[in-house]
């Protein structure tokens, strides 16, 4: 493992390559092999491997997870989904056993250390969940997580929203807000909530900090100036249209890149039941994935 540790995986994943073809069955050189796949953004190989590992130990939680996680990024939620459900059961069965034999070396720091990594395993799966439209399952999962940041409250908000349960959403949005006061994916959903509620002078408030932020998404400038043509700023719903018409062309000019690679924000169609829907030019906002992205789950 020192070329992997030394930063040289390409070199590292070629020695276990070697490895694994004179030990083809041999789950820990399997195992090392598809890790160095993962690091190199090889999410099909590490798939592969993973599943060779899993015909050999069926129960192997790290190779479930690391399969899981190579599937979500892959766009397959519910296949990512199956995954971490399967390991968060073997892994919590695990701990609970951990916990109720005798005190060993490193106990308490070996019970943290499973525990994180089924909170992490409950955090991907959130995500999944999410992606898939299962807002319940997805906040009976933030549930089981410890202490939420931001990202991971405006991801419960937007579960919420989508149920339509409003209140509780705009509830955690300001919790989000208190940790995190510029998160413009929070200040964006307040303006959409305020403007359906036809309240346009707190929307203008939530929103105008929204499309101050950095690389935020063509519908943002759009449900600002959506917001301010219905309050009568012509010119300035014009400037912000122009903004977001100038976001769009500059992301259809990017070059496409590899999905292994890609930290772009897929989009969720925002409801267009109700009194009062934006444009509809305007009926998309980012993937709570893309928030959610800052928790990796980590294997070095």
């Amino acid at each position: 493992m020192s070329e992997f540790e030394k930063g040289n995986v390409a070199r590292a994943r070629s020695y276990f390559v070697f490895a694994c073809q004179n030990e083809p069955d041999d789950p820990v050189l399997l195992f090392n092999k598809g890790l160095c796949s993962y690091r190199l953004n090889d999410l099909n190989s590490t798939v592969r491997v993973m599943r060779e590992i899993l015909k050999i130990i069926p129960n192997n939680v790290y190779a479930t997870v690391l399969m899981s996680i190579c599937l979500e990024k892959q766009g397959d939620a519910a296949g990512a989904v199956e995954g971490f459900s399967v390991a968060v059961t073997h892994m919590e069965a695990s701990l609970a056993e951990r916990r109720n034999a005798k005190r060993a070396v490193n106990y308490e720091q070996r019970i943290a250390t499973d525990e994180r990594l089924v909170e992490l395993t409950y955090e991907h799966r959130a995500v999944c969940n999410l992606n898939t439209g299962r807002y319940g399952a997805a906040l009976v999962d933030y549930k089981k997580v410890g202490e939420l940041n931001a990202e991971q409250l405006f991801n419960c908000a937007f579960c919420y929203f989508k149920l339509n349960q409003l209140k509780e959403a705009e509830d955690i949005l300001k919790r989000a807000l208190e940790l995190d006061a510029t998160l413009p994916d929070a200040l964006h959903l307040l303006g959409v909530m305020r403007f359906r509620a036809l309240d346009y002078g707190r929307s203008l408030e939530f929103l105008e900090p929204a499309v101050a932020s950095e690389d935020v998404p063509a519908e943002y400038f759009f449900d600002y100036g959506v917001v301010l043509r219905e309050t009568g700023k012509i010119h300035e719903a014009q400037r912000q249209f122009s903004k977001g018409r100038a976001v769009m062309e500059k992301d259809e000019l990017k070059p496409a890149t590899d999905d292994a690679d890609d930290d772009s924000a897929p989009h969720f169609p925002m409801p267009s039941e109700g009194p009062y829907p934006l444009s509809p030019a305007t009926m998309n906002m980012p993937s709570p994935a893309t928030v959610a992205r800052g928790m990796p789950y980590e294997f070095a």
